[in-house]
Order: C-alpha cells, then structure tokens, then sequence
C-alpha cells in the first residue's frame, strides 16, 4: 500500500473494558483518531491520546451527535447483568449510526452467539447481531472465543491465583469440556485490520490451542506442583445454580462446542498475517509473572 494512509475517525464503545482497551490501544498505535464513549467512573482508564464522551448508551437519542463526524463505530460494550440492555445499546447505536450518516460498523459478538444451547448473554449477542445484520450499515462481526492476556485474564488468572492460595485447581464435571482461548492482542489486531474494509461477514478467532478444562488445570499443576486437581460435580453446580443464575446459564452452555474449526482459524490467521498466538506457550509466564 504506498503512502501514508488518510486517519480513521473511529468512536469505541465499551473501550474502557478487557478487551476494549486493548482495541483502543491498537488502534492509537496504527495511528487512527479514536473517541472512546463510557461511563463517568471509568475516566481513569482511558488513554490520553484518546478523546471521551461520558454517554450512557441506553440514552443515545439525546445526544446522536457524539456519532457525527466519525468514520466508523466499533461496539464492543456490553452489559454482562442483563441481555435486554445489551441489545438496546446496539439498538440505538445502529440508529445513531443512520441518523448521522456514518455506514461502518464492527461489533465485537462472542464465539457463544453461535451456540445452539445458549444461556442470556448469549441470546443477547445473537439478537444483537440480527439487529447489526438488518441494520443497512458496511458491518462485520467479530466472535472472539474465551479471552485471555498477558496476566491470564478473569478465567484463567482465577485458576492460578486458586491454585497459589489454596493448593487446589477446581475443575468441573469431567473436565472434558474443549476452550481454544485467544489472546486480547490478536482480536484487537484482527479489529484494526477489518475496519477500513467492512464486507458483511462474521469472523470467528481463536487462539492456536484447543485445551479440555482438565488439561488446562494439569498444566498449572505441573508448574505450580503439589497442587490438587479437584473436579466438582455437575449435579453440586447444578444445585448451585438453582440459587445463583448465572452459575446455572454456566452450565446449561458446558456442552458446547468451544473451538474453532480450522478454516475460521485459517481465515483470522489471513487477515492477521500470522497465526493467533496459543495459551499454553504462554501459560508459564502468566503463573510465575
């Protein structure tokens, strides 16, 4: 590509989250123009580079205008308590997205969208996306399978710092279950990549190694030895989830498949122009750092 490429105007929602701070830490490094929308409390969290509205997105009629301007929106907030809202937010960013004319739109989904069990958070991606795939805009999905970063992320670091403190490395049911975790880097690197040229299409990525739930508790115990692989029934979490829903949407999902098939994995590594990265090289660095 020769020259200097013109900059994208890109306003972020949810940049202040896992894996949103990361896009908008990509996105400022490949020299793009961002604007972040968020919550007043989370002003802390946001680079200086980027400019800000505090803006609650179930209030987007009252200001539209914070979308003027901009090249391209990429939603990646979300609403992890309640699905309705999380839909709403997309609701009214694609109509602020028509109203003031801006056509593209990368919204970052979940690997649950496609499940055919889903719990709430993922029937709220899946509504979400019809309402993206209707909306007329230049759109792509993105579904990321489970996240992780340099420090292990809420799953994994959740493991390790159980297995540091008391010596023991739940794991649920057989363990059986199959999770190809994927690195924040790689997803927010695919997200710079697509944003110039939207194409209608969903992109699944995840990272290079299909892990069972058991496997991964094993290889923390080899580094960490002397811990004690504990598996936890199913019927106890199901009990359990008669008292906490979210425990129970947990397991309604354990069936699912987790991975992605080689021709997702083959086409993210195309727009990457390298493989995605894989947790187990990285699991030693995560449990000693």
């Amino acid at each position: 590509m020769g020259g200097a490429q013109k900059k994208v105007k890109i306003l972020v929602t949810g940049g202040t989250g896992f894996l949103g701070r990361e896009i908008v830490q990509a996105l400022l490094h490949a020299g793009e123009q961002v604007t972040l929308v968020c919550r007043s409390s989370l002003h802390t969290l946001m680079p200086r580079e980027a400019a800000a509205f505090e803006q609650d997105l179930l209030a987007m009629e009252a200001s539209q205008g914070i979308v003027a301007g901009h090249d391209a929106v990429i939603h990646a907030a979300v609403d992890y308590r309640s699905a309705e809202k999380s839909v709403e937010m997309t609701r009214r960013i694609i109509a602020s997205c028509q109203a003031q004319g801006v056509t593209r739109m990368v919204y970052i989904s979940s690997q649950n969208a496609g499940f055919t069990n889903p719990a709430s958070y993922s029937r709220g991606k899946m509504e979400a996306e019809r309402l993206v795939r209707a909306s007329g805009l230049e759109w792509v999905i993105v579904r990321p399978t489970l996240l992780y970063c340099d420090s292990g992320g809420p799953f994994v670091t959740g493991l390790i710092r159980l297995a540091r403190s008391c010596r023991v490395i739940p794991v649920l049911g057989a363990g059986d279950a199959v999770i190809q975790p994927v690195h924040v880097e790689d997803v927010s690197a695919l997200v710079v990549r697509i944003l110039r040229h939207p194409s209608a299409t969903v992109i699944t990525i995840g990272g290079r190694d299909a892990i069972s739930l058991h496997e991964l508790a094993q290889r923390i115990s080899d580094l960490l030895p002397g811990r004690i692989i504990v598996p936890i029934p199913v019927a106890f979490v199901a009990l359990a989830g008669l008292l906490h829903g979210g425990v129970r949407e947990k397991l309604q999902e354990l069936g699912e498949n987790k991975t992605v098939g080689e021709e997702d994995l083959a086409r993210a590594g195309e727009i990457l122009g390298v493989s995605p990265r894989g947790i187990l090289a990285d699991l030693p660095a995560m449990v000693f750092g």
